[in-house]
């Protein structure tokens, strides 16, 4: 069994059934403070720089995006 607080980082898409990926990052942080969000999203939410950082998403990236990009982006993300 997992803990709440035991993730490094979060990869969430934007537009998922049930629950924004701004609002799992909401619950997620709530849960383990600090913890990073790497957006992905294929949309163009019209979401304030404010609201991300809030929600603690660190960075966005669109889709699709390439696995290197992705590492990439984990990799910045984590230091």
């Amino acid at each position: 069994m997992t803990t709440p607080g035991g993730y490094d980082i979060l990869a969430t898409d934007f537009s998922m059934p049930g629950m924004s990926g701004l609002n799992a990052a909401r619950k997620f942080t709530e849960i383990n403070p600090g913890l990073p969000v790497l957006m992905i999203t294929g949309l163009d939410p019209d979401i304030s720089d404010a609201e991300l950082v809030a929600a603690g998403i660190c960075r966005t990236m669109p889709k699709p995006c390439s696995t290197a990009d992705l590492s990439r982006a984990i990799s910045e993300s984590l230091s």
